[in-house]
């Protein structure tokens, strides 16, 4: 696979990269472009987020640059990290995505919720996420909340409570067996913004999250971070 260079380090993984350790994960991103503003963002939240958690983070996809991706970043990473909506994968790319999930690999999935992942692949969301049903995007200008309602759970530590302006996710329906750890309070009853799903032994965080200026949140680098960790089975860090 040829190296390419870009702001996630956009190159398969290599022996000259440091081993996985117990301090130490290798981050497979798997992301869609979904603008200069939320590129950045997401840069700048793994740059956060390895002050709490030391990481190599490679970008799977650069659509712009490698249309017919291998993903072969998968199968030596420790987790993936799935930042997108309706990523249009199909071949060889969604077979290692999908290679990766059958095989309970852990999984962090953020702007969860609101159409399908995948678009050739829709059963990932209940399947893998546990999502029974899409929920949408209310506009609104006003605040809304987002608390704990598991606080004493290992993604939960260190986050508290945060509040944002704009669009609020609601109407996400999820499998009785999901845990809900953060919620949204905004207009109308509280909304699921952060849950687990077990899959045997496989370990899966997803968050309705994902908005630039909900990236930026430091509370929202805690709860990443603690995902992190907690899906490929390191302790948390307060």
């Amino acid at each position: 696979m040829p190296n390419r260079k870009g702001p996630l380090g956009e190159t398969a993984w290599s022996p000259a990269m440091p081993e996985s350790s117990a301090d130490f994960l290798r981050i497979c991103v798997i992301a869609t472009p979904v603008g200069d503003d939320a590129d950045r963002a997401l840069d700048a939240l793994l740059t956060a987020v390895a002050e709490r958690v030391p990481h190599e983070a490679r970008r799977a996809w650069n659509p712009a640059e490698d249309p017919a991706p291998s993903f072969a970043e998968l199968q030596a990473c420790d987790v993936a990290l799935i930042y997108g909506r309706r990523m249009p994968l199909g071949g060889e790319a969604l077979a290692r995505v999908q290679w990766y999930c059958q095989r309970g690999r852990p999984l962090v999935a953020l702007r969860a919720g609101s159409g399908p992942t995948f678009a050739y692949w829709p059963q990932f969301d209940s399947g893998v996420l546990g999502i029974e049903a899409h929920g949408s995007i209310a506009a609104g200008s006003g605040p809304w909340r987002v608390s704990p309602c598991a606080p004493a759970h290992p993604i939960v530590a260190g986050t508290g409570a945060m509040e944002f302006r704009g669009s609020l996710p609601q109407g996400i329906e999820l499998s009785a067996d999901a845990e809900v750890l953060l919620e949204c309070h905004g207009e109308g009853p509280p909304q699921p913004a952060a849950w687990t799903h077990p899959r045997g032994p496989a370990r899966v965080v997803a968050t309705v999250l994902g908005e630039p200026d909900h990236l930026a949140a430091p509370a929202f680098t805690a709860l990443v971070g603690n995902a992190l960790r907690w899906v490929s089975r390191r302790a948390t860090r307060e």
